[in-house]
């Protein structure tokens, strides 16, 4: 098992605080479109024969955070999250050169909310590959359940500037994010459809999960709902 940045008892997101934790108008996301619009094209960084615009560390590079590796641990250092090859970039010390963590080299770690930062809560993201051996991504872990845990993961990929389809070689950083979870009762980590149907064929066999499929919030807030469903399954 590997080490988490909290121990001790699981928690389980009541009801009365779903709304203030969980929003569906995704800050990261939100974050990449509008550096995009304020950078425009006038900036960009070389990956193979491509020009790309914008960011792939998730809100920006050098954030205050902690982190565990396989052999050390580092609290309150400045951490960038880089969603497109999934590594974290790790600054001690003042130095201006970070120490490049892959992957296997990462237990989880933790980015610091802070008052001016465009999130608003700490958001703890684990090693994948720790709980699902075929899942090669950083996880945030949005919920902790007694039995049932929902987790985000991020990731970057090259698209294309839609106002620009002159130059050829230019790109930019798309961010998107999938929905996981894990029970605790089966090994792995699988990957949530957020539809009605999917929602429903997935747990309706372990609790009555209709009425809140069907919650027209699925379509705007979608996170909100799961917040909701996921109170409801990890108290069956």
């Amino acid at each position: 098992m590997f080490k988490y940045l909290f121990i001790g008892a699981v928690l389980l997101v009541s009801e009365n605080t779903l709304a203030q934790q969980l929003s569906y108008s995704d800050p990261a996301t939100a974050y990449m479109r509008l550096l995009l619009e304020k950078s425009g094209e006038g900036s960009y960084q070389q990956i193979g024969n491509f020009k790309v615009v914008g960011t792939s560390y998730l809100y920006g590079p050098k954030l205050t955070g902690d982190i565990y590796t396989t052999k050390e641990r580092a609290t309150n250092i400045q951490l960038s999250y880089n969603t497109y090859n999934q590594q974290v970039e790790a600054y001690q010390n003042n130095s201006e050169k970070p120490i490049i963590m892959k992957l296997a080299d990462v237990d989880s770690f933790r980015l610091i909310a802070a008052r001016n930062s465009d999130f608003k809560e700490d958001l703890l993201f684990v090693n994948a590959n720790k709980i699902d051996a075929s899942r090669k991504f950083f996880a945030q872990h949005v919920i902790a359940g007694k039995r049932f845990n929902l987790y985000k993961a991020y990731k970057s990929e090259l698209g294309y500037v839609s106002t620009n389809y002159v130059q050829s070689e230019l790109r930019q950083f798309d961010l998107s994010y999938e929905y996981y979870y894990s029970d605790s009762a089966k090994p792995g980590l699988k990957k949530l459809k957020v539809t009605p149907g999917g929602l429903k064929k997935e747990f309706n066999e372990i609790a009555d999960i209709t009425s809140f499929a069907n919650d027209e919030e699925l379509s705007t807030n979608p996170e909100y709902v799961l917040g909701k469903i996921f109170v409801v399954l990890n108290n069956k």
